[in-house]
């Protein structure tokens, strides 16, 4: 059973505290790793053979300071896919539609 779901969107501009996040709400079930995605009132069940939080660089326009930025692009890793979050103007966002790929949905509303 997950522990407390992560609640999207999930916003942040700190692959640091997006890694503890991640490492903090990384469960086992069976043998295999798990995160939980609260959407709504939907839950988003992510299982994998390994979890991890991963970045790479990309140049993004910000909105907030009008300069073009080479920042560290957070992602995650789960098992052999990579959801990676979204440049939203001033900082990147992960949302149910790119986790809707790689998670399963319980399709019923949380207690």
């Amino acid at each position: 059973m997950p522990r407390v779901c992560i609640k999207l969107p999930y916003c942040t501009r700190d692959f640091g505290r997006f890694k503890r996040l991640v490492a903090a709400r990384t469960y086992t079930d069976g043998g295999r790793r798990c995160i939980c995605f609260e959407d709504g009132l939907q839950r988003l069940v992510c299982c994998g053979s390994s979890i991890d939080a991963i970045y790479r660089f990309v140049v993004v326009s910000d909105r907030m300071s009008g300069l073009r930025l080479r920042v560290p692009q957070p992602g995650l890793r789960i098992g052999d896919s990579v959801v990676w979050l979204k440049w939203q103007g001033s900082s990147f966002c992960l949302d149910a539609e790119g986790l809707k790929r790689v998670c399963h949905s319980s399709g019923s509303a949380i207690p």
